[in-house]
């Protein structure tokens, strides 16, 4: 069991004491104890008992010490690599140089005579270590190996553990003059999740699992493990170099990698841990009747809406209990006083009396400190949200003036433009009007002046327009007259409508476009 599921299991365990010892002499829970008692109480669970082969989980756990110091010894192997360069290009020769040297005589350019030899050129070795060799990549290939092994067993084995199921069915009936009551209860759960359902035994060995797992993930992200996993991967069958038969840690881990590579099996067997009770004991019995009574509690203050009525019950209650606590404590320091007067109790006894009571008091006043700071802070939180909130109320004011006088700007202005809109397209379609009746005017002087033409060439008027002489179609000029003025009126009538209809037309426009805008 994780430390956090102990935790909750023991918070629970720990309400149900505090309710059992509330609610002890409560009606409603003796009654659903005697329909418990009545009825039956059926419970029934299953659960996985998983049995790990603990051989392979020892050998890697004996394994993790070998690891852990081969890979401190961070053992390289030396490339040497070197060229035959001119004396004057050398840097730093080496006994390798003089080797060289002594095998290749020819390379001598002279002799000086204290016995020093000049040579021409000389061998220059290049050393460059190398992580990569093959004892590290075999122990790479152990450890990635040793991890995918225990890995895959791991998972299996939480999954097994996971797979619980729990169910319970509860009831009964009391019946008597005064109550009738029915209770039941009926809870199933299926789980598979986290593998906590493992017992003691289980848990203790998954820790040990998570552990190795844990360690062995530690060294491949070593240094040393990080270098050599760009390496090209060892395959099977190993070969046993000398540092591998002969180093205590590499031929353990060999014999590791041995064993987890020919093992065959799961590593665990599964056996069903089926528990049926007929009857559930007292203990179970008392907690499901406590269970019940908190059940009844919360269905009335639901229903009929009691919860606030029942915190004023409390918050009284909480007061009620912290005044005979003060008189309780009052009236054990006066018995003190009374019998350390009358020489029944010594002075280390009221000391000690005195001591405890002062303590309960100072409690007692913390604790009313600590109300009162509430109270204060609640009051100063209410002081500033009101303060706030008139604030907010100030500021949306404002803002609500200032729109409306935004808004107001923007309805003049919205209607000067559809004003003068207005006014220029009444102006342009009176100008196109205007020129439209000008040009029909003129059409019909010409049609006038054609007809007067017409007259004069015939003698019935002269050139000033008066009759001429004796005109004998005197009727003729009359109708011809009186069509001229008809035609003048006619035009003046269809002018005034023309321009009464442009502005009607152009102003219900106008008024349109603004509201829409």
């Amino acid at each position: 069991m994780n430390e956090s599921e102990a935790s909750r299991r023991a918070q629970l365990y720990e309400v149900l004491l505090k309710l059992s010892g509330l609610l002890g002499s409560d009606p409603v829970r003796s009654d659903v104890r005697k329909a418990l008692d009545a009825g039956g109480t059926v419970f029934s669970g299953e659960r996985k008992n998983v049995s790990v082969d603990e051989e392979w989980l020892r050998r890697c756990e004996e394994a993790e010490a070998d690891f852990r110091a081969a890979i401190e010894q961070s053992r390289s192997l030396i490339k040497k690599d070197g060229e035959v360069v001119r004396i004057d290009r050398a840097k730093r020769p080496s006994k390798d140089s003089v080797a060289h040297l002594a095998r290749h005589s020819n390379l001598i350019r002279s002799v000086t005579d204290d016995g020093r030899l000049a040579p021409e050129e000389i061998y220059i070795t290049a050393n460059d270590d190398d992580l990569a060799v093959y004892e590290n990549r075999f122990l790479y290939l152990a450890l990635t190996f040793t991890a995918d092994f225990v890995g895959q067993r791991y998972d299996r084995i939480k999954r097994a553990y996971s797979e619980t199921g729990v169910s319970l069915r509860a009831g009964g009936s009391v019946k008597d003059q005064k109550k009738d009551l029915d209770y039941a209860l009926e809870l199933s759960e299926t789980s598979n999740g986290s593998g906590d359902a493992a017992d003691a035994a289980g848990q203790a060995v998954t820790e040990r699992i998570r552990n190795v797992m844990n360690s062995i993930s530690g060294y491949l992200q070593s240094p040393l493990m990080k270098a050599v996993s760009a390496a090209p991967k060892l395959n099977p069958p190993i070969v046993r170099t000398n540092i591998i038969k002969n180093n205590v840690h590499f031929a353990r881990i060999y014999e590791l990698y041995s064993y987890l590579y020919s093992y065959r099996g799961p590593g665990y067997t599964l056996n069903d841990d089926a528990k049926n009770n007929s009857d559930a004991d007292e203990r179970t019995k008392n907690a499901l009747a406590d269970v019940a009574a908190l059940q009844y509690f919360i269905a009335y203050q639901g229903v009929f809406s009691g919860w606030d009525e029942s915190e004023a019950a409390y918050d009284e209650e909480c007061e009620k209990r912290r005044a005979e606590a003060l008189r309780r404590l009052r009236l054990s320091a006066e018995e003190a006083r009374e019998r350390k007067a009358a020489g029944k109790m010594t002075d280390d006894e009221y000391t000690a009396l005195l001591e405890r009571t002062n303590a309960s008091l100072y409690e007692a006043c913390e604790k009313a400190e600590e109300e009162t700071a509430e109270l204060r802070r609640s009051e100063r939180e209410e002081r500033q949200r009101t303060i706030r909130l008139a604030a907010e109320r100030d500021m949306m004011a404002d803002k609500l003036e200032s729109t409306v006088k935004a808004c107001e700007e923007r309805i003049r202005e919205n209607t000067a433009r559809a004003e003068r809109e207005y006014a220029e397209k009444a102006d342009e379609k009176i100008g196109k009007e205007r020129l439209a009746m000008q040009a029909e005017r003129e059409a019909m002087k010409k049609e006038t002046d054609l007809l007067a033409a017409r007259l004069r060439g015939e003698g019935l008027i002269g050139a000033d327009g008066d009759p001429a002489g004796d005109v004998t179609d005197r009727d003729a000029f009359i109708r011809l007259e009186d069509e001229y003025f008809a035609l003048e009126e006619y035009y003046r009538r269809q002018w005034a409508k023309v321009k009464k209809s442009i502005r009607s037309r152009e102003w219900k426009k106008a008024l349109k476009d603004g509201d829409g805008k």
